[in-house]
């Protein structure tokens, strides 16, 4: 069903401690439901999820070369969120925890092609210690890339899309919200939130523009040892 018009809310981001009761980030598997946060260690700040109940389907190492080559693990998470809490269908996270002696080059903040309406970097720039930068990106073919994702080219497509094959009620396009973020000597991130919504509302554009400025700010705090809970996207059909 095609549904006319949205309102989006956007629950204020609390200021509670998040609960430190979490699944550790190397112990997490594929069928494990995660919620609150991925635990980084017993001295290490919880890196936040968004309110819900988030069902993973993969998990992947990946080892980013240093410049003097070494190497260090970026643990990858692709989840499904199955509550019906939030309007984010689906979220990718990325998380290097071993970072302590590291200074990241950072890319250049900008949109992934001509349907990314909004380039957010919070003030900072690739030169400064602490880097953000977020990105939404409307008309993404989610479905079809998930149907056809057993006959990819794309690593990534195959495996990460592949898991929802068998998902129901894959939402036929979504805007992606790409976040990145790292500060030197210490961890960077990626959250990648795939959202059913049209943002031809001026009003969902809006909101989602919050959204990004809301979470980048959360994820920011994580870099600097502080907890902050996300905040809710939802949708709400007007009857």
């Amino acid at each position: 069903m095609k549904l006319s018009k949205f309102t989006f809310l956007l629950a204020a981001a609390l200021l509670a401690p998040i609960s430190h009761a979490q699944t550790m980030y190397d112990k997490i598997e594929a069928g494990a439901t995660l919620s609150g946060s991925i635990k980084l260690g017993s001295f290490s700040t919880p890196f936040p999820l968004p309110p819900g109940q988030w069902k993973v389907l993969k998990v992947k190492v990946d080892q980013i070369a240093l410049s003097n080559g070494q190497s260090t693990p970026r643990w990858v998470y692709f989840l499904l969120e199955t509550s019906k809490q939030s309007a984010i269908h689906s979220l990718l996270v990325s998380i290097t925890p071993e970072a302590s002696s590291i200074n990241w080059g950072n890319l250049p903040c900008k949109g992934k092609n001509n349907n990314s309406f909004l380039v957010e970097t919070l003030d900072t720039t690739v030169n400064s210690i602490e880097f953000f930068c977020g990105v939404a990106t409307k008309q993404i073919p989610f479905k079809a890339m998930v149907d056809s994702s057993s006959t990819s080219t794309s690593p990534f497509v195959k495996d990460f899309f592949g898991t929802l094959v068998q998902e129901p009620d894959l939402p036929k396009e979504v805007v992606e919200i790409y976040l990145r973020g790292s500060k030197d000597k210490n961890k960077q991130y990626a959250y990648t939130a795939f959202v059913a919504a049209d943002v031809s509302d001026p009003s969902v554009a809006e909101t989602l523009r919050i959204y990004v400025s809301e979470v980048g700010s959360a994820l920011r705090m994580f870099l600097n040892s502080r907890e902050k809970l996300l905040p809710t996207l939802a949708i709400k059909m007007l009857q």
